[in-house]
C-alpha cells in the first residue's frame, strides 16, 4: 500500500473542509461549460484561501494535476 502524500499547506487550506470533487467538475458541454452552485462555491472558497498561493504553486509543478 502507497502512502499518500499531502503537502503542508493542505493544513491551512479553506478547502479542506469541504467535499474535493468541488475543485475538480465535470461539464456538460465543453462548448458551454455550464457551473455548477458547486463549482461557484469551490472559486470562492479558492480566491480567499490563505494557502492559495501555495497550492497554485504545486498544482503548476505538477502539470499532470488539473481543477479549480
Amino acid at each position: 500500500m502507497s502512502e499518500h502524500y499531502l503537502p503542508v499547506f493542505v493544513n491551512d487550506a479553506l478547502c479542506k473542509n469541504y467535499d474535493p470533487e468541488w475543485w475538480f467538475p465535470e461539464y456538460g458541454s465543453r462548448k458551454t461549460k455550464q457551473r455548477t452552485k458547486e463549482d461557484l462555491l469551490a472559486r470562492t472558497i479558492c480566491a480567499e484561501c490563505p494557502a492559495r498561493q501555495e497550492c497554485k504553486e504545486y498544482a503548476m509543478q505538477y502539470s499532470g494535476l488539473f481543477g479549480i
